[in-house]
């Protein structure tokens, strides 16, 4: 499903910046919310793909999305920017409709069980990035985990022990055969590799 022309009643809106049609939507202004989601259509699309969602739910998801925003637009933060706010929306429209799915078909969707019990995580998570806005932005957790299976495994192995498992740096050490002020420098850089990898993608 293709997005369409804007529509007559949003046009109006089109030289509004996001942040003015988002501050408008939260006020009641249902219109200026048609025209910020008609704005953001291909992002919408492109993201419930990327989210493992199939073509042909596209317009469902579309419709869902609309629906998900009336419902919580009462709690938009401008400090987070709408399109962090939108990808949340949108990452939460795709894990409902495949649990939906799930409790039809019975089956799982390991992707996304994945980076749900993989969860923990997100206490990787750069410094300059709002702990409760990636704890509402599942897609964030997910490049997290993405950047972490790119390291190498000299950095890898060690930063999966301290978060996942929990170990000290300590007995990581004795585990790797290491000295205990390598396993620290190794975690260190590592953290900062997955920092630097999820800032660039949520660049792009």
């Amino acid at each position: 499903m293709k997005p369409t022309a804007p529509l007559p009643q949003v046009q109006r809106y089109q030289r509004w910046s996001d942040e003015d049609l988002a501050l408008a939507f939260r006020a009641g202004d249902l219109a200026a919310g048609e025209a910020l989601l008609e704005r953001y259509a291909r992002f919408v699309y492109a993201l419930a793909s990327r989210f493992g969602a199939a073509d042909d739910t596209a317009g469902d998801i579309f419709t869902d999305v609309w629906i998900k925003l009336q419902q919580q637009i009462a709690g938009y933060q401008q400090r987070a920017g709408f399109r962090a706010y939108l990808r949340a929306v949108v990452r939460s429209v795709v894990i409902d409709m495949s649990r939906r799915e799930r409790r039809h078909s019975g089956q799982l969707s390991l992707e996304i069980a994945s980076s749900e019990e993989e969860a923990p995580l997100g206490e990787l998570l750069p410094d300059t990035i709002d702990l409760e806005q990636a704890l509402l932005d599942q897609e964030l957790l997910d490049l997290v985990q993405r950047a972490v299976r790119l390291l190498p495994e000299r950095f890898r192995e060690p930063l999966e022990l301290y978060y996942r498992e929990g170990l000290s740096h300590g007995v990581i050490a004795e585990r790797l055969g290491v000295p205990k002020n390598t396993v620290t420098t190794r975690i260190h850089r590592g953290r900062e590799q997955v920092r630097r990898q999820v800032e660039r993608w949520l660049d792009e």
